[in-house]
């Protein structure tokens, strides 16, 4: 079965694949909608729903630190069950997709040659979870990794120029949602 998704950027849409490919399910690559960002995304949101009373979707959004750890309300807010169309699943990562990323600690200190040890043991309870993920690489064993994903010094970016591809390859690749499901 094909689900249309609506994401807030490519790591985000990344991710979903993985996730849905657990479950037999497939992304519809003609109904991909990656909106730049979670203000974009809220000012669509419902059109996505009115489009899942015809067919089903799946939109994910970071719930930062809009509700400070009060996903229910934040969700409530942007779009209240009630009105929520049968076929949309509609869901909030605490605090951000990289908790989820970090959840499955083996499969992340594998893949960017950190120690498992270093990688934390509740990632949801991170205030900041990229920057965490990226302080994790700036430790990496391998000088590539520490390239990619960390920005050059003194420059204003939060993440190195090659963070959207590399966790995008970690997402498709060894990345098990149903590992980081139950950390």
């Amino acid at each position: 079965m094909f689900v249309a998704i609506a994401v807030e950027g490519p790591t985000d849409h990344a991710a979903i694949e993985k996730i849905l490919s657990t479950r037999s399910l497939c992304v519809d690559p003609e109904r991909v909608y990656q909106c730049g960002g979670k203000a974009r995304l809220d000012e669509k949101l419902t059109s996505y729903n009115a489009a899942a009373h015809r067919s089903p979707w799946l939109v994910l959004r970071d719930a930062d630190s809009d509700g400070q750890n009060h996903a229910v309300r934040v969700r409530a807010a942007i779009l209240p069950m009630e009105i929520e169309a049968p076929a949309l699943c509609f869901r909030l990562a605490v605090r951000a997709l990289e908790a989820w990323l970090l959840a499955d600690c083996e499969a992340f200190a594998a893949f960017f040659s950190v120690s498992v040890a270093a990688v934390p043991r509740d990632p949801e309870g991170l205030i900041d979870p990229k920057t965490a993920l990226v302080g994790l690489c700036r430790k990496s064993r391998k000088s590539g990794i520490r390239r990619a994903m960390v920005p050059p010094p003194g420059g204003i970016r939060k993440v190195g120029t090659e963070y959207t591809t590399r966790i995008s390859e970690y997402c498709r690749g060894p990345w098990r949602p149903d590992v980081a499901a139950e950390s």
